[in-house]
């Protein structure tokens, strides 16, 4: 017997695909799911804000990147070698 995913918006969906899609051809590209969102907001405080980010396009992915980036700077000052692929299945293992 398996669980009923949760129920989510067209737009998280889209978002969500997209950024899989675009990490499968470029690793760089941080996973954006519900998995990583919700784990992401329990690790970063809401107040991260990257100011070479342009205002234009998605503001929830946006929202995610500010906090993925400021996650990734924490690592990298604990000594540790952050990459998007290593900080995916952090966030997915925790999820």
């Amino acid at each position: 017997m398996h669980s009923c995913p949760r129920p989510r918006s067209r737009g998280v969906r889209l978002r969500s695909f997209v950024s899989k899609y675009l990490h499968f051809h470029n690793p760089i590209v941080p996973i954006y799911d519900s998995y990583a969102w919700d784990r992401i907001r329990m690790l970063i405080p809401n107040d991260a804000r990257l100011d070479f980010l342009p205002n234009e396009g998605d503001p929830a992915y946006r929202r995610f990147l500010e906090r993925y980036w400021s996650l990734h700077r924490e690592l990298r000052r604990a000594g540790r070698k952050p990459t998007a692929r290593r900080i995916d299945s952090y966030l997915l293992l925790r999820a």
